[in-house]
């Protein structure tokens, strides 16, 4: 691993804990706690993927859930978000949508063409003739991103759903988080605290040694309060008419995503 960055205060690895995968065919090790993302830059990668029109190269941009770069396929299961997703022994990562390789894409050819390929030319371009129109779709379709869905062989499992009607929802598990989650339920009230990342604590997991102990006594409060129930690994995208508000939550026993409806 050429791009392992040494030991740091209150890092979420395991180093004495390897795990092999393989990239593109490409076999690679990583350590217990590791995103995708994480492992495979640290084998010295720095191009995941493509840009849809152009094709363009794309490295990591935020190494987070929402990096707009990191949608691999693992398997036989499309779009996987790899900087979020805990590395596994075993996967079988690979790009998505680039021929015949990712470092040489014939799609980028593209890009010498790009002044004739307006915002939205492909709206106006492919209308006519209609009968053409099947193979138009076809050839738009190898460009746009995306895995393969293996809709007939798949052994990905299903995805779940689940009602919760807590008093309070609280959207993230740092200090300010866990503070309010315990308030609201020293009150009385029943709370789900939804956290983003794999562990409680917010920034203060990487701070000093006080700010790690003070982080780990209010995710114990949280974890042996009653009231609270703790999901890490998930997030609240987004509130909707009659305070409905949506929870992703991820790694789950039953399905790899749980979609939580929260009232």
């Amino acid at each position: 691993m050429t791009n392992r960055l040494p030991a740091q205060p209150g890092e979420v690895i395991d180093r004495s804990t390897c795990l092999s995968f393989t990239w593109n065919g490409k076999q690679m090790t990583g350590f217990e706690g590791d995103t995708i993302a994480s492992a495979i830059a640290a084998n010295g990668v720095d191009v995941f993927g493509r840009s849809m029109k152009y094709h363009r190269r794309r490295g990591i941009m935020t190494a987070d859930h929402w990096d707009p770069n990191l949608f691999l396929q693992v398997g036989d299961e499309p779009n996987v978000r790899a900087g979020s997703r805990k590395l596994e022994a075993g996967m079988e990562v690979s790009t998505q949508n680039v021929w015949p390789s990712l470092r040489f894409d014939l799609a980028a050819s593209n890009q010498l063409v790009g002044r004739f390929l307006s915002s939205g030319f492909y709206y106006k371009t492919f209308m006519r003739p209609q009968f053409l129109w099947p193979l138009y779709q076809k050839i738009l379709r190898k460009f746009a991103p995306g895995g393969e869905i293996h809709w007939r062989t798949s052994t990905h499992g299903a995805y779940d759903k689940r009602y919760v009607h807590p008093d309070v929802l609280v959207a993230g598990g740092g200090p300010a988080g866990m503070g309010a989650a315990l308030a609201a339920a020293d009150a009385g009230a029943s709370v789900l605290l939804v956290e983003h990342y794999s562990e409680l604590g917010g920034h203060l997991r990487w701070g000093d040694d006080a700010q790690r102990s003070t982080a780990a006594d209010l995710a114990a409060a949280c974890e042996a309060h009653a009231n609270i129930e703790v999901l890490v690994d998930s997030t609240v995208t987004g509130r909707y008419d009659h305070n409905w508000i949506a929870v992703n939550q991820r790694s789950h026993s039953i399905a790899p995503e749980r979609l939580l409806k929260a009232r």
